[in-house]
């Protein structure tokens, strides 16, 4: 229930940076959209930009739908992943981790989190938010076929934020995977 109204309000919060800037903010945006658009038309971009495939290839693919544009689909790509999958995450692991009460007031409190990171559609924000969804399957000691899944995604969005969480990963696994373990490599890493 709550995470409904939480991701509701977050993505609706994000639109408001959409509207704030209607070109897009910084210049990372143009330089994507630009990059999408050329695979978009041309099938491939030569020299291929290895470091962004997992984003260009979902922006890509949400381009596909009928109505939705390369840009659009670019600028509502992180906020509907943090609205959707990053608030369903963090529910799950509150309900591991705390009792379910306070799983309520956890999940509600997202609202009040700063979320120019996630409301500004970039690898490195996609990229973020996988890597916030891989240490929460970490933390709640999900399957590691999954753990392995998001880990790869971050990569994939962004090797700059994939190598440290998959450094993260095999750590705690190493370690013992204990929630302790867990804080420590991830306090290390930051």
């Amino acid at each position: 229930r709550s995470s409904l109204g939480t991701s509701v309000a977050l993505f609706v919060s994000s639109l408001v940076a959409i509207l704030i800037y209607p070109i897009g903010f910084g210049f990372d945006h143009f330089i994507h959209v630009a990059a999408e658009q050329i695979i978009a038309t041309q099938g491939s971009l030569t020299p291929a930009p290895l470091f962004y495939s997992g984003y260009y290839g979902l922006v890509g693919l949400l381009a596909t739908i009928p109505g939705i544009t390369v840009a659009f689909a670019d600028r509502l790509i992180v906020p509907l992943f943090v609205a959707i999958a990053v608030v369903l995450f963090i529910q799950r692991s509150f309900r591991v981790l705390i009792p379910n009460r306070a799983t309520i007031i956890a999940v509600s409190s997202l609202i009040i989190v700063p979320f120019l990171p996630f409301a500004v559609s970039t690898p490195q924000a996609l990229a973020n938010a996988l890597g916030l969804v891989t240490v929460f399957l970490l933390i709640t000691n999900a399957s590691r076929r999954s753990t392995i899944i998001a880990a790869l995604a971050t990569f994939l969005a962004q090797p700059i934020t994939g190598i440290p969480i998959a450094i993260t990963i095999v750590a705690a696994w190493l370690m013992g995977h204990r929630r302790r373990t867990i804080g420590a490599c991830i306090a290390a890493l930051g």
